[in-house]
Formats: C-alpha cells, sequence, structure tokens
C-alpha cells in the first residue's frame, strides 16, 4: 500500500496514511492471534526494530519526493527478491549464533524501513516465515512485530508532525474499503490459500514496484 500511496500523494503523506491504516488492521487482528504469539522471539525483535524506527523516519523527511519512490521501488523489488531466495530457508535451523544474527539484521531493517518508508513489515516476513511453527504462529509473530513498530513509528511521526488534518482525512475515508479488504484477504488465506501466501505476496511486491518504477 505505502508504494501506491505514495505516487499518488507523495511519499511524506503516504508513508504516514500506509501506517496509521496499518495500525488498525493490526489491531483488529490482534485478538484473533494473541494467544499464539510467541513473545519470547518477537518482544526482542520489536524493541530491536524500535530503535531504528527514528533514523528511518528522518530519512524520510530528509530525502526529497521523487528520490524516496524511486528507493521504495528499489526497495519492493530488492525485498521481493529476497523473499524468493530465502523463502525456504531457515535461520533458526543453522544455530543459535546464526538465528541471532536474522533475529538482528529483520529486526534493525524493519525498523529502519518502516520508519522511511512504511514497508518495515517485509524484512519481519521474510524472517518470521521460516522459523519453526504453525501458520497461525508465524502470522501471529508477524502481526504482533509489525504492530509495534507501527506504534513506534506513529508516536515519532505525531512529534515530528508529520501528521496533518489531510492525513486524518484520508485515513478516515479509506478505513472502510482497507477493512473490507483485509477482512476478504485474512479470510481467503486462511482458507483456501495459506499455502502459497509467500509467492502471492512476491508476485504483488514485483508487480507494485514495477508500478511505482514507472509512475
Amino acid at each position: 500500500m505505502a508504494p501506491v500511496l505514495s505516487v499518488f500523494l507523495g511519499p511524506q503523506t503516504g508513508v504516514p496514511l500506509t501506517i496509521l491504516l496499518g495500525l488498525t488492521g493490526s489491531v483488529f487482528l490482534f485478538p484473533h492471534y494473541r494467544t499464539t504469539i510467541q513473545y519470547s522471539v518477537v518482544g526482542t525483535m520489536a524493541v530491536i526494530g524500535l530503535f531504528f524506527i527514528l533514523p528511518g523516519v528522518w530519512l524520510l523527511n530528509l530525502i526529497d519526493a521523487n528520490t524516496m519512490r524511486r528507493i521504495i521501488a528499489a526497495l519492493v523489488f530488492t525485498i521481493a527478491g529476497s523473499m524468493l531466495v530465502f523463502r525456504n530457508f531457515s535461520f533458526e535451523a543453522q544455530s543459535k549464533a546464526v538465528d541471532r544474527i536474522g533475529i538482528t539484521i529483520a529486526s534493525a531493517l524493519g525498523g529502519l524501513i518502516m520508519g522511511a518508508t512504511g514497508m518495515g513489515g517485509l524484512p519481519l516476513v521474510t524472517y518470521l516465515a521460516g522459523r519453526t511453527g504453525t501458520a497461525q504462529q508465524k502470522k501471529a509473530n508477524i502481526l504482533f512485530t509489525v504492530g509495534a513498530l507501527e506504534i513506534g513509528t506513529i508516536l515519532i511521526m505525531v512529534l515530528a508532525n508529520f501528521f496533518n488534518i489531510q492525513t486524518l482525512i484520508l485515513s478516515a475515508v479509506l478505513i472502510a474499503p482497507f477493512g473490507f479488504g483485509l477482512w476478504l484477504g485474512e479470510h481467503w488465506f486462511r482458507t483456501k490459500l495459506s499455502h502459497i501466501y509467500q509467492m502471492i505476496l512476491i508476485v504483488t511486491l514485483m508487480a507494485t514496484g514495477l508500478f511505482v518504477a514507472l509512475f
């Protein structure tokens, strides 16, 4: 969502709007997944990620809109490619040291990218999808970690005056269609397509990156 909104609204409006809508989705889904969250893992990831949000927000404020759009497009392609390469790889299965490295890298990138582009969930998905556990546990871990970073990013953006009346009006307008799409996607993937979730996400990311690059 962040790449598309950044094309039409500019990154400094599109990114905060994306994170605000994303947080409403996380809050909506949290009660369904809260009992399956592996807090010992995602708590550490959330704390690490929070430290890297501020540099990300600083970059969003520093870089001009056109350059940030190109960065977002390149980032989407890079992450989609990484997800494709590492879709069957598990840091956890290698060793404790490798797993800690994976946690640190994914968390740091998640915080930095969340603050700069609103897409911090993608590195977290890449790492957490490769951990052992049920599909329900993986989704719960992703939801918690992304939600924590969204909260941290919103607090920093409020202090940095990223939110204005336009952002709030747009969020109010978009919350209903976003909520419906969220419910539909959650129901669809849970009942029919959970086994090919990652590939669908990768294809969607590549198509989105191409859209941003062209426009």
